[in-house]
């Protein structure tokens, strides 16, 4: 009989109360309908099928979610399982595409807060504190791994004859022991045969979607970082290398990048980055900070002029004008000697005391004050203000001197002035000029000294494979705040400062590294744990579920995908592309799906919890 037929008969059945008729009525037709409808699969590509087995893959935590909270009966978990099951032996490696689609949506979720969750709980709490949770004594993905695992555990589908606490308990054992067991192999759909599906180009798509992923709602800001440091190494700026979490500051990129880190497959790689920025860093410092080459350059310069400009500036002195110019200096010195305030003012006795003290030593030689003996002392007192004290004398400089110093030489720089019909100001200016160069010279010099010895010619501290010093940010911030500026203000000239900076802002960039694996050891975010917590929950069913999975994943996983995370990782420029196609990537059921795993996750964390209480 045909659909239609059978349909008359079992609604002339069921007015009658032929129950048994009914029945039999009933499983006529579902035969009827089976033998009728052709499989869904029917036609499809292996493309079109890789793509149906990581969505199924991903659905399973909505259906596990749903189970969790009861709207799911036994007959349909039965059903989901077996149509999944249709669709896994589709296709070769179907079951491990839909592994993937279950987990690797998931890596950028942190899972700490699963752990502290459960920690809550007294009789968890307790085990999980002794066991050394959360503490030093186990590896963070150890710690993260038991609260994972008993989460996933609690949202994976439950059928006739099996149990949840089971399951759950499960997975926090596999989430102790396993972590790590498969590393990065998160995204493992995208892998397979890639010949059949788009090759390198659904790799870097894959990739992506996975970077994307992870930024999630700080992509428009990430992005904008992107730009702005690929902008910038297109024109040529003078910056260090920088990963794409040091560029993005993103937290979620630089717990992928430790773990990436972490794998021996990229460990290379990344020691060959990390020796290039540190070897980058020092090279910025070589080239624009003063050295003691510099500085010495910076004083011949200086002493070349003042010998060249001064006889030509004293052959202006007027004689009667600086007789009555060096007398008015010396009354004045008198007063302020004399002043009760300077009397009772230790710093201003001290300076001007020294200042009457060389008058008098003039003047017991035969002499007095001339334009050559007021150019020395004025230069005694620059050297004092500067940290130098005059020749006998061993005090410090107190702070409160700066004052009176700079009081005399204002005076000693008018008298010179009125002796030259004010052509000793701008000499001053153009002297001053050199002073300031030989000055700023002077400052790079004791930046660059606190990592390499001039004088030695060796490194202070560590150094890299190359052999240049390594700058690191503790010593690199002190020596930038002790000579950057004093109390005048900047001391570096304008590039030698913006070397300064850079190198401190790179070293501050790579503190996001510092902070993520802080947050890690207390909330957890490893990308590895998931996929192995799955691998440990799946090797204790039936039929060898274990073997199957590492079996698949040792025949389809791609180095060259690994390799690709690894570089857009390391590589700004390579990130901001992907990323970029990773958004575009992201269709609105890819985003049904990322807001149902985050919905599920909510649902079984206070399911797993009590079924570890009870």
């Amino acid at each position: 009989m045909d659909a239609n037929t059978l349909i008359r008969a079992l609604t002339a059945a069921k007015q009658d109360g032929n129950e048994e008729a009914a029945e039999e009525l009933r499983q006529m037709l579902a035969a009827t309908y089976q033998s009728e409808v052709p499989s869904p699969l029917e036609g499809m590509s292996d493309a079109e099928k890789y793509a149906a087995n990581w969505s199924a893959g991903v659905r399973q935590l909505g259906r596990g979610a749903m189970d969790l909270v009861g709207l799911r009966s036994d007959e349909d978990v039965a059903e989901s399982r077996a149509r999944d099951q249709e669709l896994a032996d589709s296709v070769r490696g179907g079951g491990a595409v839909q592994l993937a689609g279950n987990i690797a949506p998931t890596l950028a979720i942190p899972y700490g807060a699963v752990t502290r969750g459960l920690s809550s709980i007294p009789r968890v709490g307790a085990a999980i504190k002794a066991a050394g949770v959360g503490t030093r004594v186990l590896p963070t993905m150890m710690a993260e791994g038991v609260g994972t695992g008993a989460m996933l555990g609690a949202l994976r589908e439950t059928g006739e004859g099996e149990s949840r606490v089971m399951n759950t308990a499960t997975g926090a054992v596999g989430g102790a022991v396993v972590p790590a067991a498969l590393g990065a192999a998160g995204a493992l759909g995208r892998r397979l045969l890639p010949s059949a599906v788009g090759g390198e180009r659904l790799g870097e798509r894959a990739v992506g979607r996975r970077l994307a992923g992870a930024v999630g709602d700080d992509l428009p800001d990430a992005t904008r970082r992107l730009q702005q440091f690929t902008r910038g190494a297109q024109q040529g700026l003078d910056v260090p290398p920088a990963s794409t979490a040091m560029v993005t500051q993103n937290a979620e990129l630089a717990a992928m990048e430790l773990a990436d880190r972490a794998l021996p497959r990229s460990q290379r790689a990344w020691a060959a980055f990390d020796e290039a920025l540190d070897n980058a860093r020092w090279d910025i410092l070589d080239r624009r900070l003063g050295s003691a080459t510099t500085l010495e350059a910076a004083r011949e310069a200086t002493e070349e002029f003042a010998n060249r400009e001064i006889p030509r500036i004293f052959a202006r002195v007027r004689p009667a004008k600086f007789t009555q110019a060096s007398q008015d200096f010396t009354a004045g010195l008198r007063r302020e000697l004399l002043s009760p305030t300077n009397i009772a003012d230790p710093a201003a006795r001290r300076v001007f005391a020294h200042i009457a003290s060389t008058e008098s030593k003039l003047k017991r030689a035969g002499g007095g004050w001339t334009p050559a003996t007021l150019w020395k002392e004025r230069q005694t007192l620059s050297a004092w203000l500067n940290g130098t004290p005059p020749s006998g004398k061993v005090e410090v400089r107190a702070p409160k001197m700066d004052h009176f110093i700079m009081e005399a030489r204002n005076a000693i720089d008018a008298t010179l002035n009125r002796a030259t019909d004010d052509a000793w100001t701008p000499f001053l200016q153009s002297f001053g000029e050199r002073l300031s160069a030989e000055t700023r010279a002077k400052a790079g010099m004791n930046i660059r000294n606190v990592f390499f010895d001039d004088a030695l010619t060796v490194a202070r501290g560590g150094t890299t494979a190359a052999g240049n010093p390594k700058v690191t940010r503790a010593a690199m911030q002190k020596a930038y705040s002790k000579f950057g500026s004093d109390k005048f203000g900047p001391t570096l000239d304008t590039d030698a400062d913006d070397a300064a900076r850079t190198v401190v802002d790179s070293l501050n960039a790579q503190e996001v590294l510092q902070r993520a694996k802080s947050t890690m050891t207390g909330r957890g975010g490893s990308q590895t744990t998931p996929l192995a917590l799955r691998v440990a929950q799946e090797s204790t069913g039936s039929n060898g579920a274990f073997m199957e999975i590492a079996q698949s994943i040792a025949r389809y996983a791609s180095r060259r995908d690994q390799q690709l995370m690894t570089r857009a990782l390391e590589d700004p420029q390579f990130a901001l592309r992907l990323l970029q196609s990773g958004q575009a990537q992201l269709s609105p059921i890819a985003r049904r799906d990322l807001a149902l795993i985050a919905a599920s996750q909510r649902v079984a964390l206070p399911v797993a919890a009590n079924e570890l209480a009870n």
